[in-house]
């Protein structure tokens, strides 16, 4: 009765909001021409019979009657130049009708872009069809939902042998379908987006699912009404590419509740489960759901959840929060990478990112990155939502739930909590990860949480632990850590009881201790002592492999809290705690490591070749982790050094293809920008953020990229047809944005050689393309002044880091692999500078540059103090070392002995 009710209310409302749209427009387009004809007459005035006449009027006083039709005339204009607008406005709608339909956002973005008399003409057109739309979902949904309205039977008839075979043959004629489980904000449009390409084909799936059983023994009945966790039955591609209009199906004259028990959904063996459902939708539906809550209807209104877990190998996930600190890491690390770099043209690239550490810095940058949508945009591409944004920099994600992360202080419940089932050990990875990837987020300060392992259970769940880290305390036994704990509590307590307690910062207050270990039989009774101290934000205790311990949290393979004893722990029965396989804690923690100048023993940080690579079973695969043939075209072109990604390719031939004489020239170095030839203004910023990511992608790449390469870049649906539509769009959108701004309207600017996309050189230039031939003619010219010509280009090409501002994942190893050849161009041009100059000014000038771009690498503050050294400039050397120090602070590093040498021995020389 209460759907029905809402259902009933929601036809009124949308009746009373065509009501008032229709007076509205009615009132624009006829009451306000009828108010001025009545008024003041029509608008023209009297006709003149000469020149004469006319002149005699111009030359009557000016009077009432007279300003009256002044008045009226300029009413007229006004109404005739709106009524303009208002069929601008209505021609637009009518073309957007479909995404205006699935998304009201576009309405909005276009009012806010549009002048006030376009503004209220749009306003006046789209509510009106808005409004039609709202009372068309309820009839259309209404009319379907006459196929069951009996109550939901709890006890099942046994089917007798003629109702069976009835059974049997209606189950024949149903079309093949997966399986999909409703995630809270679900509603049957944004499923027939979502999955089916329209969700005008709502219908379809009601039909499907309407009158079946769920889980909790309701039915699906009215549309607008989904539970979170009902099982919804979704075509199959065979089945969605016809019929986009279908047939309502007859109501059947009786509710038979025997039919879903005859039937189940899994009984469909001719689509494999979730086989056309996209993959963060897979493996929401793949991990098992213990919800102890009551389910609340979800709100039609409301968008798909982002998701906050991060799959980064197999068996393995860690939340957003954590891949936010392992990104944080990386910056450290290359960071540290770079500070004892010398300067080399010809050097490798850096080594490409482990497969972890990549899952993880992808998703943070995603989840980093904004699109902003141009509301003027004719196509609409589907990307798969970004994930949520992470908790505040210095919290821990232990778990996840309803969509939200929960933090480690949920496990800091008096008396500790024990872990056990398969998952105990990988959620403990996954967990001491989190603590020392939290730690990254808030360097130099000191970290909120401090993590404490005996060397046995460090050395047991993550096996390239062989030092500690600012966040991670390993002791020698349980014994020595539950004494560092010990210490850690009494100094609380004393500032507690000082006088000074009201004003000690955050930065001085101790972090809180988390204690992993194994169960010590030796220090039983101590741990339990220590265990019951435990509050939130001061201890937390977790104890593996203790079955008989009174707070007690059992973990399947995948994470999932199936048991939980004790009142303290009951808040994560419905929970699942992150996990991580021995292989990808290892490649993160080698991060971790790499962050503080350490390299673990036994760690590497590239992936190994792809012909030892291990294949992954295609079932196991995570949806984020690429093929292996992809993954061995990654490493072969994306992760080699800039100047060496074709090696075929010769400096007369990158030369050949980046014509000077270029219509368009595109800019990704630094700011994006656009340059058409004889045009002094820029243009491209206002194109979409899909459009501009696009173009961007494809300039990086000046040999073409593949279409499943792109698909995986941007990030848009893997639907092979879907995604064809989508590069399609953004190619028409590519060309219509250059046609416009050069004039060109049958160029075609992105062209297709085989399955590669790629820029028309002939018409595009672009700036990473000329820093490419001038980077490769620096590293092979024989002679110092076309080295230095050459070295010079490539530094003026360089307008800053590639795609400066925007969080691209596929940018971010070429950016650095960029950024360290333009910082040796810098360098080997100041090296040249110095000795052909005796005025070292314009050396240290472009040393100074090079310290801008890269603060953390030595070898260029060591030739800056060689250089005010020989000049005689002591006090600026002195300068120069202490900004060094400075800098090397952030990275809890001091200068090498040579940098604090070459400081020393000026010092004594000065001293004689």
């Amino acid at each position: 009765m209460n759907a029905a009710v809402t259902t009933a209310w929601g036809r009124v409302c949308a009746f009373i909001q065509l009501l008032l749209s229709a007076t509205g427009l009615a009132a624009v387009t006829v009451g306000i021409p009828y108010a001025l004809a009545v008024s003041a007459g029509v608008p023209w005035p009297a006709p003149v019979t000469s020149l004469g006449d006319l002149a005699s009027r111009l030359a009557q006083p000016v009077s009432d009657p007279f300003v009256t039709r002044l008045l009226a005339l300029a009413g007229w204009v006004c109404w005739a130049a709106f009524m303009l607008c208002l069929l601008r406005e209505a021609a637009w709608a009518t073309r957007q009708l479909r995404t205006l339909l699935g998304d009201v956002t576009l309405l909005r973005t276009r009012l806010h872009t549009l002048p006030a008399h376009r503004a209220a003409a749009g306003f006046l057109v789209a509510t009106l069809l808005l409004a039609l739309a709202a009372m068309w979902r309820p009839v259309a949904a209404h009319a379907a939902s006459g196929m069951g309205t009996a109550r939901p039977v709890v006890s099942v008839a046994a089917p007798t042998a003629g109702t069976g075979q009835a059974a049997r043959s209606q189950r024949a004629e149903e079309p093949a379908t997966v399986a999909y489980t409703v995630q809270p904000g679900d509603t049957l449009w944004d499923i027939a987006r979502a999955h089916l390409g329209d969700p005008l084909r709502w219908p379809v799936i009601y039909q499907l699912n309407c009158n079946r059983i769920q889980p909790d023994g309701q039915r699906l009945r009215d549309p607008d009404l989904l539970l979170p966790g009902w099982t919804l039955h979704l075509p199959t591609h065979s089945d969605t590419g016809t019929a986009h209009a279908p047939r309502p199906q007859p109501a059947p004259a009786a509710p038979m509740p025997h039919h879903d028990a005859v039937a189940p959904p899994h009984q469909h063996p001719t689509t494999p489960p979730h086989a056309s459902i996209p993959a963060q939708h897979r493996e929401q539906a793949a991990a098992p759901r213990l919800n102890t809550h009551p389910a609340i209807p979800a709100p039609s209104y409301q968008r798909h959840q982002r998701a906050v877990d991060i799959s980064v190998g197999t068996a393995s996930t860690i939340g957003i929060t954590t891949a936010a600190g392992i990104a944080a890491a990386v910056s450290f690390a290359r960071a540290h990478a770079r500070r004892r770099r010398q300067p080399d043209l010809t050097a490798a690239a850096p080594p490409p990112l482990a497969d972890a550490v990549r899952a993880a810095t992808t998703a943070h940058l995603a989840a980093c990155q904004e699109r902003h949508e141009s509301a003027e945009q004719d196509e609409t591409t589907l990307h798969h939502p970004s994930p949520a944004k992470p908790t505040p920099p210095g919290t821990v994600a232990c778990a996840t739930r309803d969509g939200h992360e929960l933090i480690a202080d949920l496990l800091a419940v008096p008396g500790g909590i024990t872990l056990t089932g398969p998952g105990a050990d990988p959620g403990a990875r996954a967990l001491a990860i989190a603590v020392l990837s939290a730690a990254e987020r808030l360097r130099p300060v000191q970290p909120k949480v401090r993590l404490i392992t005996p060397t046995a259970t460090a050395q047991r769940l993550l096996l390239h632990a062989t030092g500690s880290l600012p966040a991670w305390a390993i002791t020698g036994d349980c014994a020595q850590a539950l004494s560092l704990i010990e210490q850690s509590l009494l100094h609380r307590a004393r500032l507690a009881d000082s006088d000074e307690a009201d004003i000690v910062s955050a930065a001085d207050e101790p972090p809180m201790d988390l204690l992993i270990t194994d169960l010590d039989p030796r220090s039983v009774e101590r741990l339990k002592a220590t265990a019951h101290r435990a509050a939130p934000g001061q201890l937390a205790v977790v104890i593996l492999g203790a079955d008989d311990w009174p707070c007690h949290v059992q973990l399947a393979a995948e994470g999932t809290v199936t048991a939980a004893t004790g009142p303290a722990v009951q808040h994560l029965s419905a929970a699942r705690m992150f996990t991580l396989a021995s292989e990808p804690a290892h490649e993160l923690l080698d991060t971790l490591y790499a962050a503080h100048g350490h390299t673990a023993p036994a760690a590497t940080t590239a992936p190994p070749p792809p012909c030892a690579e291990a294949p992954v079973p295609p079932a196991h695969r995570p949806p984020s982790t690429p093929t292996p043939a992809l993954q061995q075209r990654r490493t072969h072109e994306n992760n080699q050094p800039l100047d060496q990604q074709n090696p075929k390719s010769t400096e007369a031939e990158i030369c050949e293809n980046q014509r000077p004489s270029a219509p368009v020239t595109v800019h990704i170095l630094g700011r994006f920008r656009i340059r058409a030839r004889g045009k002094g203004e820029e243009f491209g910023h206002g194109m979409r953020a899909e459009t501009r990511e696009f173009l961007c992608l494809l300039a990086a790449h000046p040999k073409g990229i593949r279409g499943e390469e792109i698909t995986e870049a941007l990030r848009t649906v893997t639907d092979p047809e879907q995604a064809g539509r989508e590069l399609a769009n953004l190619r028409r959108a590519v060309r219509r944005s250059l046609r416009q701004a050069t004039g060109a309207q049958q160029a075609a600017f992105v062209v297709r050689a085989g399955d590669r996309h790629l820029l028309d050189h002939n018409l595009i230039a672009t700036d990473i393309a000329a820093f490419t031939a001038a980077v490769q003619q620096a590293s092979t010219a024989r002679d110092d002044t076309v080295r230095a010509t050459a070295l010079r280009a490539a530094v003026t090409a360089y307008g800053g880091q590639l795609c400066e501002g925007a969080d691209y994942p596929w940018a971010d190893e070429l950016r650095e692999a960029v950024h360290r050849k333009a910082v040796d161009a810098l360098v080997l041009l100041a090296d040249h500078t110095a000795k052909s100059h005796p005025d070292p000014d314009e050396a240290l000038a472009l040393l100074d540059q090079a310290a801008e771009w890269d603060p953390y690498n030595e070898a260029v503050y060591q030739r800056t103090i060689r250089l005010q050294r020989t000049a005689g400039r002591d006090d600026a050397a002195h300068r120069t070392y202490a900004l060094l120090k400075r800098r090397l602070a952030d990275l809890d590093a001091t200068p090498d002995p040579a940098t604090t040498a070459l400081v020393q021995r000026q010092q004594a020389v000065a001293a004689r």
